[in-house]
């Protein structure tokens, strides 16, 4: 026996949440419902209407850019719903706006590096700097990345300042590094020296980065509030406080990853200027400024 439904009654458009014109910062978690009970909801991202060919709704959508998602529920033979639609609209961090804050990226290959373990062998060809190291693993004991055209003249003082790294592969596990600066006036980029980056002399000043497994690294691509080191003013300020130090010289960060846990960001050779190391910083004549978003 075959049977066919011939109920053509129209379901119900699915819930898409958050809904209308959303504006958003990094990423949008998106979400889309239906009440009719074991209906297949499918989607679009570039606002067409779709069809049974498109993807099907299996969890959450995040987005990290703008974008409109159109949502229609199927069922058996019932007709297929009206659909609903939402538009989010990527807005740019304050800091890209913000003429307070001055902004630097590594840009060039050689400007950030790893350096492994046993022999100290160094790469300036990565697609990641390992942030902390695998337990058993060979990943990286020490990473460094280079900012070039530091403008800070002599006794100015630094009042905010961190690294922002976008993540590479998803991760969580329990992570701590520790970070210094280079203690030179002016800092010159990595070669394949053996040891090149743990046998720079490092500043007095260092922090500890500890990140919990609670705090997720992901999705990939994502640059966000748990992507930044803790404040680097301190180390910054030991550095361009040197008699030697002159506005436009380059700072070295060097991290040790040995202390346990691991995640992963973009360097410049993955990420390029899209995705490679940045560090922003403030000083006391352009005021403090705090973007936690």
């Amino acid at each position: 026996w075959t049977i066919i439904d011939t109920n053509q009654a129209a379901l119900t458009a699915p819930t898409i949440a958050p809904a209308g014109t959303n504006t958003f910062t990094n990423f949008v978690s998106v979400t889309i419902t239906s009440d009719v009970q074991n209906a297949t909801i499918y989607y679009t991202t570039d606002g067409s209407i779709p069809n049974s060919n498109d993807k099907v709704y299996t969890g959450a959508v995040v987005l990290t850019e703008s974008k409109r998602i159109t949502a229609r529920a199927y069922l058996g033979s019932y007709q297929t719903s009206t659909w609903a639609t939402a538009l989010f609209l990527e807005q740019a961090p304050p800091w890209q706006t913000d003429p307070s804050m001055t902004s630097v990226q590594v840009n060039r290959s050689r400007d950030d590096a790893a350096q492994a373990p046993g022999a100290g062998s160094v790469s300036f060809t990565d697609l990641y700097i390992p942030i902390g190291q695998a337990v058993a693993g060979s990943d990286a004991l020490w990473t460094g990345m280079r900012f070039a055209g530091i403008n800070i003249g002599p006794g100015v003082i630094v009042t905010n300042a961190y690294i922002q790294f976008t993540v590479y592969e998803a991760t969580n596990a329990n992570t701590t590094v520790k970070i210094w600066g280079q203690a030179t006036n002016d800092a010159t980029s990595f070669t394949n020296n053996a040891r090149n980056i743990s046998q720079r002399m490092r500043t007095t000043n260092s922090i500890l980065w500890s990140i919990a497994s609670s705090v997720a690294w992901s999705p990939t691509n994502y640059a966000g509030k748990e992507q930044r080191t803790p404040c680097l003013t301190n180390i910054i300020n030991e550095i361009v406080s040197r008699s030697g130090w002159t506005s436009g010289h380059a700072i070295v960060f060097i991290t040790s990853n040995s202390l346990g846990g691991k995640r992963t960001a973009y360097s410049y050779d993955s990420g390029g200027t899209n995705y490679a190391p940045i560090l922003r910083y403030w000083t006391a004549t352009q005021g403090v400024q705090q973007y936690w978003l």
